[in-house]
């Protein structure tokens, strides 16, 4: 399930569905909250809608799952 949110979140960012995209993408890291490249496309749609602070919080979650994998 999280890879059809994250795809349809990926879809919705190219759409320039900024809230849609966030939703699909927040619902792929609940389903599997270690899905680095949902962290990262999350934290892109966030800083696209201007939220800042969400996307330094999507973002580091993303840098700290990517160094736990290293």
């Amino acid at each position: 399930f999280a890879e059809g949110f994250f795809n349809l979140g990926k879809i919705a960012l190219r759409r320039g569905d900024l809230d849609g995209a966030v939703s699909y993408l927040e619902q792929a890291v609940q389903v599997t909250p270690n899905y680095k490249e949902a962290y990262y496309q999350l934290g892109f749609a966030h800083r696209r809608r201007g939220d800042v602070q969400a996307a330094e919080r999507a973002l580091e979650k993303f840098r700290e799952i990517s160094e736990k994998e290293s």
